[in-house]
């Protein structure tokens, strides 16, 4: 007589190592970071290219986008890169950069 063999559920062992397997394919979030900053600047120097602009809904004033990789936004943005966060401890990190 063959044994019968119990089925054992690995599911959630498939899925936690799943999880890890993505886990430690992502960067550092500090690199994360980074990339992010890139990728908005980038997407900044587009949208002032085409030259766009937002309206303010308290003043009706309207904002144009800065390109933050011409020299004139790089000096902008050093100075104000911590005023630009919501606190001055979310703004450490960039100033380090």
């Amino acid at each position: 007589m063959s044994e019968a063999t119990i089925p054992v559920n690995k599911s959630p062992g498939r899925i936690l190592g799943w999880i890890e397997k993505v886990g430690n394919k992502i960067p550092n979030p500090f690199v994360l970071f980074v990339y992010l900053t890139a990728v908005l600047m980038i997407a900044m120097a587009i949208f002032s290219w085409f030259d766009l602009s937002v309206k303010n809904p308290t003043n009706g004033e309207l904002i144009r986008v800065k390109n933050l990789l011409g020299a004139e936004g790089l000096q902008w943005i050093l100075p104000n890169i911590v005023k630009n966060f919501s606190s001055p401890l979310l703004g450490i990190p960039p100033a380090l950069l």
